[in-house]
């Protein structure tokens, strides 16, 4: 007699389940199906990904104003957010020496618009905001009540300032 126990025997598991393969007919109407979902998916991300582009743009400028105003309440004296419309920028300077001796520094990069297709306005050229975070007009700062429209293909967005320094989308 043959002692089978403790034996392991081994099955060809191709010739008991058929041919484990995929066809070329498989195959190709797989990659036809992806490519299907492609030509549609794409327009539509490449759209979204132009909207989160631009309402980052918004985003950004809306950052700076809060900079401006955190800024001038960090350091106890005015703040000025520069608005160029026509150059597609904006930027925060402040006094930053002890005394306020006219020390002025740029707080931040100056943020340039890299989106060619954007357009900026605005009814203001020099926001400030005081050492309580208020918009004021000393100097040669602009009352704070301002509009600022960025402009785009499709749309545009526009982002209000009141007299106190509240933003309004």
């Amino acid at each position: 007699m043959n002692n089978l126990r403790g034996s392991v025997y081994f099955f060809d598991s191709g010739s008991l389940m058929g041919n484990r393969g995929y066809s070329l007919t498989e195959l190709v109407l797989a990659m036809v199906v992806v490519g299907v979902v492609a030509l549609i998916a794409t327009p539509r991300m490449a759209s979204q990904r132009r909207f989160l582009s631009q309402r980052s743009v918004v985003n950004e400028f809306i950052a700076a104003q809060s900079l401006a105003t955190a800024t001038a309440v960090r350091q106890g004296r005015i703040a000025e957010l520069h608005i160029d419309a026509a150059a597609r920028r904006y930027w925060i300077e402040v006094d930053t020496s002890m005394a306020g001796g006219g020390v002025i520094d740029t707080i931040g990069p100056v943020r340039q618009i890299q989106d060619p297709t954007a357009s900026m306005s605005s009814t203001r050229t020099l926001l400030c905001y005081d050492a309580q975070g208020l918009a004021t007009t000393v100097g040669a700062c602009e009352e704070g009540d301002a509009t600022v429209t960025f402009s785009f293909p499709a749309y545009s967005r526009t982002v209000e300032m009141t007299l106190l320094g509240k933003l309004l989308r």
